[in-house]
């Protein structure tokens, strides 16, 4: 199943525009302020996504360098977090079970 969501900035508000089925080998790349704006998450969000691994990224610079975050990465990172509809569960009887108690021999103590 695939998202009709387009990942994109609405002008003035980013670098670079991307709608779905026009990427190129020369992707875009967003900072993390507009990729936190795009997803309606915290930037910190978006640094805990990196972090952990399950938002494709590349770090520009020396050191720790700034995070980038190509437009495509974005947009399978909506499509995998996209939920959708679920199959009907199927409800099974359950047996009952009675429970029994137990007991200890006389003189004896839990440890």
């Amino acid at each position: 199943m695939r998202s009709d969501t387009t990942v994109g900035m609405e002008a003035g508000g980013g670098n670079a525009t991307r709608s779905e089925g026009t990427a190129s080998a020369s992707a875009t790349h967003y900072d993390v302020r507009e990729v936190a704006a795009a997803l309606g998450v915290s930037v910190q969000t978006v640094y805990l996504l990196c972090a952990k691994k399950r938002l494709r990224h590349i770090r520009v610079g020396v050191g720790r360098g700034t995070i980038r975050v190509p437009a495509d990465a974005l947009q399978e990172y909506i499509d995998g977090a996209t939920v959708g509809p679920s199959q009907p569960t199927v409800v099974t009887q359950t047996k009952q079970v009675k429970a029994v108690h137990l007991r200890l021999p006389s003189g004896h103590r839990p440890s």
